[in-house]
């Protein structure tokens, strides 16, 4: 996910926004330990998503192949839906 950067106003990961705002000097305690932390399950999380979506368009991939194969029956609109996720 991009958002402009509070400061520069470019656009960027919404992770890297937290890791800046979180390194800035003065910027210790909890807090900002819980924004790096958050930054970090987001890279997780998108990860995992493209694992997924990699994962169906293999699946969709041998289908075409081989119509009666016995693979997931995801849709292209799952893969879509999962990429504007991580975008």
């Amino acid at each position: 996910m991009k958002i402009k950067h509070p400061y520069t106003g470019k656009e960027i990961s919404i992770q890297a926004a937290l890791r800046d705002l979180a390194s800035q000097e003065g910027c210790d305690g909890e807090p900002y330990d819980q924004m790096q932390l958050a930054a970090e399950c987001i890279d997780r999380y998108e990860s995992c998503i493209t694992k997924i979506v990699q994962k169906c368009e293999e699946d969709i991939a041998i289908r075409h192949i081989d119509p009666n194969s016995e693979t997931s029956h995801y849709t292209e609109s799952i893969i879509k839906h999962l990429k504007d996720i991580i975008k």
